[in-house]
């Protein structure tokens, strides 16, 4: 084994010091300077909130342009108890309640209204106990939400306190102008803890006509038979969103603009069936079934000329917009079905 000097061996130390706090500084300057933004993009995504616009999912149309798969658009509204646990944040719609009852409050300007609301949620937060704001501003949020909802007090009140989860439904698919009412009011009334979900629901205007051609799409929006499955992707579309920003206790900031990138709807699907002429082959194959006794059977309409078909109909069929039945009725006899053609040639 070599023999250090003492000299060599203080050149070692003092390289190998070098070295680390070399390594150390360099990792500073990483930081400091290159991982800055990274920093910045990742403190400030924590204060956005991002809500997803949904994109309408194309329709599928006969050769006339008559719908046989649209949209509805449904929305949920959701309690969130960690907020309507929070004083800091109900005591905003308590304050506002006290705010507007004052003779002059119509005669101020949005900011002079601001500051009186300020002003009297730290009056109430001084005065007060959570516990007691908390109450209260349930109180009040359930004498505003109830009647739009058409639910009674107690019902409401039930749904929102006799459960250990964080987040409640309220009311599910609540058609759009109902909700947007409802979104509006608890926004007049600085109503806190109640959000909104707006999603989709695929409906067939014809749930028992052209089954297995025209297939559906399930709670996703995703398509799982049919024409719903084959051109999913030019149906699906693709969802905007909506950031807005948030302080640290959830609250939106109403002067903040935010980020929002519009979707980008689905493309409709046009197919060479005549619903009118579909109407007569549904009818004709289950008057044939019932002559014949028969629960499986098919019928096409074709043009003779071109080939195109007009109408096509298989059995057993059900119904898209329940889909009760289907594991058993999915199978669609005029494509997926095999015959031995001898009576054909005949």
């Amino acid at each position: 084994m070599p023999r250090f000097t003492q000299n060599q061996r203080a050149c070692i130390v003092c390289i190998l010091l070098v070295l680390g706090l070399s390594a150390l500084s360099f990792n500073v300057i990483r930081i400091q300077v290159f991982a800055e933004k990274q920093q910045s993009d990742a403190s400030i995504e924590r204060y956005l909130d991002r809500e997803v616009l949904p994109a309408n999912r194309g329709m599928i149309l006969d050769r006339n342009n008559e719908p046989l798969a649209t949209n509805t658009h449904v929305t949920t509204i959701i309690a969130d108890k960690y907020h309507l646990a929070d004083a800091k944040i109900v005591a905003y719609g308590l304050a506002y309640r006290e705010a507007r009852k004052a003779a002059d409050w119509d005669q101020l300007t949005p900011k002079r209204q601001q500051a009186r609301i300020h002003a009297e949620r730290t009056k109430l937060l001084n005065d007060k106990t959570d516990e007691q704001i908390c109450a209260e501003h349930l109180d009040y949020a359930i004498d505003v939400l109830a009647l739009p909802l058409r639910m009674s007090r107690e019902e409401l009140r039930s749904k929102i306190v006799d459960t250990d989860l964080k987040n409640i439904v309220i009311r599910k698919e609540l058609d759009r102008g109902t909700a947007d009412q409802l979104e509006s009011i608890l926004q007049e009334q600085r109503v806190q803890g109640f959000g909104f979900q707006r999603l989709q629901r695929r409906i067939y205007l014809a749930p028992n006509s052209l089954v297995h051609v025209t297939g559906y799409a399930n709670h996703e929006n995703k398509g799982l038979l049919g024409l719903e499955a084959e051109f999913d992707t030019w149906l699906s579309g693709n969802d905007g969103y909506r950031k807005r920003k948030r302080n640290s206790r959830g609250l939106l900031l109403p002067a903040h603009k935010g980020e929002t990138a519009p979707p980008r709807d689905g493309l409709s699907v046009r197919t060479t069936i005549d619903m009118k002429l579909q109407a007569i082959v549904e009818e004709e194959l289950d008057a044939g079934l019932a002559e014949f006794e028969s629960t499986t059977g098919t019928a096409i309409l074709m043009d003779p000329h071109t080939g195109t078909i007009l109408g096509i109909a298989s059995r057993p069929h059900f119904n898209l917009n329940d889909r009760e039945g289907v594991q058993d009725a999915s199978f669609h006899y005029a494509v997926q079905g095999g015959y031995e053609p001898g009576s054909t040639f005949k």
